[in-house]
C-alpha cells in the first residue's frame, strides 16, 4: 500500500531483549496496493518499520532498499502472534536489483513470523516482498534494521603453539574474526538435534556477565542477535534432552553440518533464578564459561590425544569432578 503507518519499536523497561510493535487497528486506512515488481514497489530504509496489509489471497507487497557495501541488516515481517498485525503466517522475500530471488523465509522468528538476515558485501538496490503463506490475508509489521554479523559463519585452523602447554588447550580451530554474534534461542528453536525451552532473562543476564569476563581479557566482543541465521553461536537451553549432561558447545569447525557453534546448556540442572549456583562463581556460573570456552575453541588437555593420537597423554588430564591430576608433557 501507497499509504503505510510507519511505526517504531521500544524495549520493555524489563526485558531488553523483547519489542513492542505499535500495531494497526481496524480504522487504519492502509490505502492500494503496492506492486510485486521493481517498478511498482513501495520503498523502506534501514532502521524503518512500516505497517501494511495482504488484503487478497496471493498479494505481494514489495519494498525498495538500497544499501551500502558491507552492510548487513535484519528483516521481520510479523504478524498476529507477537501484536504485528492480523496476517496469521507471514512470508518475506529478497529480491536483487533485478527482480531475481536472494533468500526467503517462513518461519524463522517467534511462532509462525519470519525472520531473515542479509549481508549486502557490494551494496545496491534490493527489494524485500512481503507475503503470506498460502492464502493467507491480513495485516503485517515489516522492519529493517541495521545489525553487526558474521554472515559465513567463519573458522580457521589455530596456529601450532611454541609451548605444548599451550597447544594442549587448543582444539586447532578458531574463529577467524573478533566480534562474536550470538543468539539465544526462543522457545521451540532446534538447533544440533535439541529444542530449546527458552532462556528467562536472569540466565540470559548470567551468560552477558560471562561474555563480559571474556571481554576483559580478550580482544572478543560478543554481539546478541535476534535470529541463529549467520549468527556465530546459536545457544540452546534444555530442560529434558540431554540426560544429565550439564552442558556441550561444538567448536568452530566442529559438530558437522551446520550445528558448529551450538550451545547446549541443561536448565533443569542449575538455579533458574537469583541466588543459587548460577552467580558468579556457582557452578552453574561454571558450566556456562566452561562452555562457552569450548565455543571458541578451547579443549580439555586431554581431548590433544584425540587429536593428536601421536601424544596419547598429552598433558594435564584437566579437572574432572573437581580433581586434578597430571602426567608427563609430550614432546613437541
Amino acid at each position: 500500500m501507497f499509504d503505510w503507518m510507519i511505526t517504531m519499536t521500544r524495549p520493555i523497561a524489563d526485558d531488553p531483549f523483547e519489542n513492542v510493535l505499535v500495531a494497526p487497528d481496524s480504522t487504519t486506512d492502509i490505502g492500494p496496493d503496492i506492486g510485486e515488481t521493481p517498478g511498482t514497489a513501495g520503498t523502506i530504509n534501514v532502521g524503518q518499520t512500516i505497517v501494511n496489509t495482504i488484503d487478497v489471497a496471493n498479494d505481494n507487497d514489495w519494498f525498495r532498499i538500497t544499501l551500502t557495501a558491507g552492510q548487513s541488516i535484519q528483516i521481520t515481517l510479523n504478524g498476529s502472534s507477537v501484536g504485528g498485525g492480523t496476517l496469521s503466517d507471514p512470508l518475506v522475500r529478497l529480491y536483487d536489483a533485478s527482480g531475481n530471488i536472494i533468500d526467503s523465509d517462513d518461519d524463522g522468528g517467534p511462532g509462525l513470523n519470519s525472520l531473515l538476515n542479509f549481508y549486502s558485501e557490494n551494496g545496491g538496490v534490493f527489494y524485500i516482498s512481503a507475503e503470506a503463506y498460502s492464502d493467507r490475508t491480513g495485516t503485517y509489521t515489516l522492519s529493517v534494521q541495521e545489525v553487526t554479523f558474521n554472515p559465513n559463519d567463519s573458522w580457521e585452523d589455530s596456529p601450532d603453539f611454541a609451548s605444548p602447554l599451550l597447544d594442549a588447550l587448543s582444539w586447532d580451530t578458531r574463529f577467524d574474526h573478533n566480534v562474536i554474534t550470538v543468539y539465544f534461542g526462543e522457545a521451540g528453536y532446534t538447533a544440533d538435534g535439541v529444542t530449546s525451552e527458552g532462556f528467562n532473562a536472569y540466565e540470559r543476564q548470567q551468560f552477558m556477565r560471562a561474555f563480559d569476563a571474556i571481554e576483559a581479557v580478550t580482544n572478543l566482543t560478543f554481539n546478541i542477535v535476534n535470529s541463529g541465521d549467520g549468527a556465530d553461536w546459536e545457544l540452546i537451553l534444555d530442560t529434558n534432552e540431554l540426560d544429565g549432561v550439564y552442558g556441550r558447545f561444538n567448536p568452530p569447525g566442529f559438530g558437522g553440518d551446520g550445528n558448529d557453534g551450538v550451545g547446549q546448556f541443561a536448565g533443569n540442572l542449575w538455579d533458574r533464578s537469583a541466588g543459587g549456583d548460577l552467580t558468579e562463581g556457582g557452578f552453574g556460573y561454571f558450566t556456562i564459561m566452561h562452555e562457552l570456552l569450548h565455543g571458541l575453541g578451547l579443549a580439555h588437555p586431554m581431548i590433544r590425544a584425540a587429536i593428536r593420537p601421536s601424544c596419547p597423554v598429552w598433558v594435564l588430564r584437566g579437572m574432572i569432578s573437581g580433581t586434578s591430576t597430571s602426567t608427563r608433557v609430550c614432546s613437541p
